[in-house]
């Protein structure tokens, strides 16, 4: 997958803005030998989100994004929330105010670090602003998320839905490929999936599924 440059990006400006979860492994004692109780699925969870994302923020852009975005799922930091100013940011990027877009964009990285939008926008103003490491890095992190969205599924069915963690990232998708929204419907059986009609470029409208099922139902 290759994902967008900033000239690319700046479409998208105007929109709206897990596979398994790690856990922490679990030795057999044996009969004889006492051991002490497993941490709670999330607190195993937090354990694995704050190891991998150590690593990221440290430059480490080779970690495996599933497993991160997994982990975050399940941490008690995840709501699902879509708090990013996305209008302010990208009307800054349209205007040419690249440190105000960037401003924004940080300060909801600093708030929420797996929101793909704003590693967007921050690549995007990091870039015209001729910050050619932090450009780089924030491409790295935008296509490392947006990599593991198109390696969860295909998108073509209930059985193979692209899964996300926001309603952002479905948007994000489409603006990739160059979709048009035609119409969207909620499906709840056996799941929960935004199931979006589409069409691209040859006219043809097709259906993409997205696993929602992470953020269904918490009252967004």
């Amino acid at each position: 997958m290759h994902l967008p440059d900033g000239g690319d990006m700046e479409r998208v400006k105007g929109r709206f803005s897990i596979v398994a979860a790690l856990v922490l492994a679990e030795v057999v004692p044996s009969a004889a030998v006492a051991s002490p109780s497993a941490p709670p699925p999330a607190v195993a969870a937090q354990a694995d989100y704050a190891a991998l994302l150590t690593k990221l923020k440290a430059g480490d852009t080779s970690i495996d994004f599933a497993a991160l975005r997994a982990a975050y799922v399940r941490s008690s930091g995840y709501s699902g929330a879509d708090r990013f100013d996305h209008k302010a940011a990208f009307e800054a990027l349209a205007a040419g105010k690249f440190d105000v877009a960037l401003r924004i964009a940080d300060d909801r990285i600093a708030e929420s670090y797996m929101d793909l939008d704003a590693h967007i926008v921050a690549n995007i103003a990091h870039d015209r602003l001729g910050h050619a490491d932090r450009a780089a890095f924030e491409h790295a992190v935008a296509k490392g998320m947006v990599d593991a969205i198109l390696k969860s599924g295909d998108g073509k069915s209930a059985a193979s839905p692209f899964r996300v963690i926001s309603v952002s990232e479905e948007y994000i998708l489409l603006n990739i490929f160059h979709l048009q929204l035609q119409s969207q419907s909620l499906v709840t059986t056996d799941g929960a999936f935004d199931v979006m009609k589409v069409v691209g470029g040859n006219g043809v409208p097709f259906d993409i599924w997205f696993d929602i099922s992470a953020f269904y139902g918490k009252g967004l």
